[in-house]
């Protein structure tokens, strides 16, 4: 079985979580997934509660006021854009930096605020997120915990805090939680407030992220045996929320919140994990499907394989969209950078463990002036990732010149679904559509593509693709 396409779309910008970039509309956000691999952020959507004002300095400072501090708005270091708020002590004393204006919450809710701070000169900076809840019968502040500052961007967050009883509006407060003098300067950017009990990546304020939707359309209904494996590095812990891996039709391998299991259902019966669980930043790898007329499921959890389960089932009819990283609609995404997704359509290739046993492990990579080792046979797939015949020593390199934009590739006889890197930054052009290949990502091309143009981000750049694959 081949595919037709990869899918993707969301209906809004996105923004980088590492460095504030804006992601243009039906783009991929690609994030590190293991040294020398990268994955597709799978990530829900979120309102940013503040003003695009408050959540970035591009325009002006208005909606914060200095405690105790002076406010400068400056361009020569940023997050996000082009400006950020440099915030210096009138004085020696605590509690130095900025609050917000009083901005509407509902009571019984959580929210979960997050900041970029980065120090300028100075000691000891000690920055956190507080909550002032206003219209509780009472006064009532949450704390968050304290970031020590030093020259590189920081996240500095609030998680999980609920809105008492009687609060209509929150004041967010940064400020130092030690003692700090007019010589100690830093600045903020990048701010956030959300309904939420989790931190999820930064979105300009006033505005709305849409939820991502990543597909594979299938030539046919997935074949009564099949497996699939999915390799997701996770954002929050296990137990933030459902989380559905992969759905086909009625088809769904997901995380079930309220009793801790992964589960692969054909929406009448289910084949269940033991409890599971995981903390931010695990790699939580699965391997499901259907085979001698049982569902299966079996994970990789932090580096500890789990029991393979499975429960008698009929085969379904899964439709031709196969959606990873959520449910069918978007929902439920799985928050997670997502790699190593594969599907195997032959009895004799399911192999649970020789799959889950490849999670988390650095991949090869290919580096501009060094040698590169060979990609072990198991690693290289086509479109839905069978076997490739032949491996090669070494990959074929496509050098592109300095000043040269476009260069037509020609594959020849190299079979499809070849795994691309490239040693700088660089656009891909195939059937009239435009791929951009991050450093080092990996990038299964499409089933029986022969030809492709690449341009360079830079007309400076001397950049080289290496191409793996057989005939």
């Amino acid at each position: 079985m081949s595919f037709n396409e990869f899918g993707f779309t969301r209906a809004s910008v996105a923004y980088h979580p590492f460095t504030g970039r804006l992601i243009p509309t039906d783009t991929p956000v690609y994030m590190p997934f293991t040294e020398g691999e990268m994955g597709v952020l799978m990530v829900e959507g979120v309102t940013n509660l503040l003003t695009e004002n408050q959540s970035s300095y591009d325009r002006d400072t208005s909606g914060w006021s200095g405690n105790l501090t002076y406010l400068t708005r400056i361009n020569t270091v940023a997050w996000h854009g082009s400006w950020s708020l440099k915030c210096t002590p009138k004085g020696e004393g605590g509690a130095r930096g900025v609050y917000s204006t009083a901005i509407p919450v509902t009571a019984g809710e959580s929210y979960t605020a997050q900041c970029r701070a980065m120090q300028l000169s100075g000691g000891t900076v000690k920055l956190r997120l507080l909550f002032e809840w206003w219209g509780a019968p009472t006064a009532s502040t949450s704390y968050g915990e304290s970031v020590t500052l030093d020259d590189t961007w920081q996240e500095i967050k609030i998680e999980n805090k609920v809105a008492p009883e009687g609060a209509t509006r929150v004041i967010i407060c940064i400020y130092t939680e030690n003692r700090v003098s007019a010589s100690e300067e830093w600045v903020i950017d990048g701010i956030q407030l959300i309904q939420s009990s989790y931190p999820l990546p930064w979105h300009i304020g006033g505005s709305t992220r849409a939820n991502p939707l990543k597909w594979i359309t299938l030539p046919e209904p997935l074949p009564a045996t099949f497996g699939i494996g999915i390799a997701a590095k996770m954002l929050h812990a296990h137990d933030a929320a459902d989380r559905t891996f992969w759905q086909a039709g009625d088809y769904r391998c997901y995380f079930d919140s309220t009793d801790n299991k992964i589960k692969l259902t054909n929406g009448v019966v289910e084949a269940e994990t033991a409890a599971v669980n995981w903390s931010e930043n695990d790699y939580v790898g699965i391997y499901a499907g259907r085979e001698n007329g049982n569902l299966f499921i079996q994970t990789k959890i932090a580096g500890a394989v789990t029991e393979r389960a499975e429960m008698a089932g009929d085969a379904i009819d899964s439709g031709t969209n196969l959606y990873v990283g959520s449910k069918a609609d978007g929902s439920e995404s799985v928050n997670a950078v997502v790699a190593d997704f594969v599907l195997h359509d032959r009895p004799e290739d399911i192999d649970p463990i020789g799959y889950l046993s490849q999670i988390g492990k650095p991949k090869v990579t290919a580096v501009v002036g060094e040698g590169v080792e060979s990609i072990p046979g198991s690693q290289l797939r086509d479109g839905l990732f069978r076997e490739i015949p032949r491996v090669f020593s070494k990959p074929a390199a496509v050098s592109i010149a300095p000043g040269v934009f476009y260069q037509e590739v020609d594959l020849g006889n190299w079979a499809a679904g070849l795994r691309v890197y490239a040693s700088e930054d660089m656009v891909m052009f195939i059937a009239g559509r435009e791929i951009e290949i991050p450093k080092s990502v990996l990038l299964y091309l499409p089933w029986k593509v022969r030809t492709f143009e690449v341009r360079q981000k830079s007309a400076a750049a001397v950049g080289t693709l290496y191409i793996y694959g057989g005939c």
